[in-house]
């Protein structure tokens, strides 16, 4: 797995490989462009294709796939458009990482 953006605890760990930020590159989650200073993951997908493809997520947006229903972030209530997807995302960051 690879991370971009400044190095953050608690999710990035010696065995993350760090990157250039993919400026210009759209969330896989949110769908939204990745900007300087954004910080996220870039993992590899073998199930799109037979050769794979890449993931491109902010870090807050693989939070909320991962335990956003547990914290009422999730899609279950309906499709948001992608700012409002990465705006709650960013929140939820906020409430389970704070300082972070």
């Amino acid at each position: 797995m690879h991370y971009f953006g400044e190095k953050w605890e608690p999710a990035v760990d010696t065995l993350t490989v760090p990157v250039a930020t993919p400026v210009g590159a759209r969330c896989d989650t949110c769908r939204t462009p990745i900007y300087d200073g954004d910080r996220g993951y870039i993992t590899g997908d073998i199930t799109t294709t037979p050769y794979g493809s890449l993931d491109i997520d902010h870090r807050e947006c693989v939070v909320m796939l991962r335990v956003g229903h547990g914290h009422g972030a999730c899609g279950c209530n309906g499709p948001r458009e992608p700012e409002q997807m990465r705006a709650d995302a960013v929140e939820l960051w906020a409430r389970l990482y704070p300082g972070h």
